[in-house]
């Protein structure tokens, strides 16, 4: 038998946006970027700076291609504290994707004595790819959210440049839960399976200050950004399919999925021809986004809080890069540092008791080299970070822990 579900597939869709809000982070890019910690709105000087601040644009001198591929490994692991029972039931899984992150051009050219520098980009900008187990389910889940950027900066003055982009999204995300009768998953009895399309547009803008090329003569540059929020809109479709009493249900309707809008600035200090020095703080207004779900032929929409702790993601950057001369090349080293706070929340969800949610943040630690001759660069960069959360109701304490390791390597090609 096959039905179409009403307020109890709803409820289920909305615990399920929790999980699927994590995955909300807008993903970052540039190798160069990366390896400083992302402390990069300052420095931006490449086709990543359609990212992170489009008026860097200006920087870049002669047309160049950039590819940027990442690597993504990380472990989950759920550990689950049976209360009426009085023992804890562990479990670890580990899976890894590699994807495609920006691939772009840029191309300067000199209207009336100012500087112009177009590009474009392709730029992966969500990844839902994740492939993990808990104690009695098993989640597999695809897709993410890509967009085409074309932008401009342009040179207001020899200290003074502006840029902006447009974004156009398209995304995917597909989601399968399979539920099992033991510990063991030896029989299924349960399936689920999620399937969304969205689309979905906004604008960045940024502002670059050089102090080295005012009277001054400080070896500084300052930048800002902004994102503008947006609204990422589309199809979804829930079924289920019970295996035990051999039935199928299903829901389908409208998504709305509220994303924030973005506010960074960050500092660029240059110690002679080869050291440089970044910081950077930004700001992700998630406090206020809700993922939103309107069945067909309902009225009345369903939401929740893409985050539950209703909290925005404010983050420090701090990098260093020392570019060691070697013969008519230079061999870049890098380090950065930055906070990460996540989507993800700790929770207290006891019965009678009104929910409570506790933001999460954590720390992560890059390490970057390259090779830069005078018509290809090559970049790579290495991201550890860890986190663990807890969710507790009055059965069950379930405390996890994720190890996340991301590697991306970067190819710039200059044609002079």
């Amino acid at each position: 038998m096959r039905h179409r579900i009403g307020l109890a597939g709803i409820f289920l869709l909305l615990i399920f946006s929790r999980s699927f809000s994590q995955d909300l982070e807008i993903v970052t890019t540039g190798a160069r970027a990366l390896g400083m910690g992302g402390a990069y709105i300052g420095e931006a000087n490449d086709v990543s700076a359609l990212f992170w601040n489009p008026a860097g644009l200006v920087k870049i001198d002669h047309p160049e291609a950039v590819f940027d591929y990442i690597s993504n490994s990380r472990e989950h692991e759920p550990n689950f504290y049976m209360k009426n029972y009085g023992y804890t039931i562990n479990n670890t899984s580990d899976y890894k994707n590699i994807y495609s992150s920006l691939a772009g051009y840029a191309y300067p050219i000199n209207s009336l004595n100012r500087r112009v520098v177009l590009a474009i980009a392709y730029q992966r900008q969500l990844d839902f790819y994740c492939n993990y187990s808990y104690v009695f389910n098993t989640h597999n889940s695809e897709g993410g959210a890509y967009s085409i950027t074309p932008g401009i900066g342009v040179e207001i003055l020899p200290s003074l440049s502006i840029g902006v982009t447009g974004n156009f999204w398209r995304g995917t995300h597909q989601l399968n839960i399979n539920y099992y009768d033991d510990i063991y998953k030896t029989t299924m009895y349960f399936n689920e399976s999620y399937d969304y399309s969205f689309s979905g547009n906004n604008l960045t803008a940024g502002l670059s200050i050089d102090f080295d090329s005012m009277d001054i003569n400080l070896p500084l540059k300052a930048g800002a950004m902004i994102r503008t929020p947006f609204d990422l809109t589309g199809d979804f479709q829930f079924d289920y399919h019970d295996l035990v009493n051999s039935e199928y249900g299903y829901l389908n309707g409208d998504v709305k999925i509220e994303m924030p809008m973005m506010l960074g600035a960050g500092v660029s200090l240059k110690l002679g021809k080869d050291v440089t020095i970044t910081a950077d703080y930004e700001t992700r207004m998630y406090s206020d986004r809700d993922f939103i779900l309107t069945p067909d032929g309902d009225t009345v929409s369903s939401e929740a809080a893409i985050s539950a702790a209703e909290v925005d993601l404010n983050q420090v950057r701090a990098g260093f890069e020392y570019r060691v001369p070697w013969q008519t090349r230079h061999v870049p080293l890098r380090i950065g540092y930055s906070t990460l706070p996540k989507l993800d929340c700790d929770a207290k969800l006891f019965e009678f008791v009104e929910p409570s949610y506790s933001a999460v943040t954590t720390k992560q630690v890059s390490l970057g080299c390259g090779l830069e001759t005078m018509y290809f660069n090559v970049n790579t960069a290495v991201l550890f970070s860890n986190y663990s959360t807890e969710v507790e109701d009055d059965e069950i304490r379930e405390n996890t822990y994720w190890n996340k390791r991301t590697i991306i390597t970067n190819i710039s090609v200059f044609f002079k």
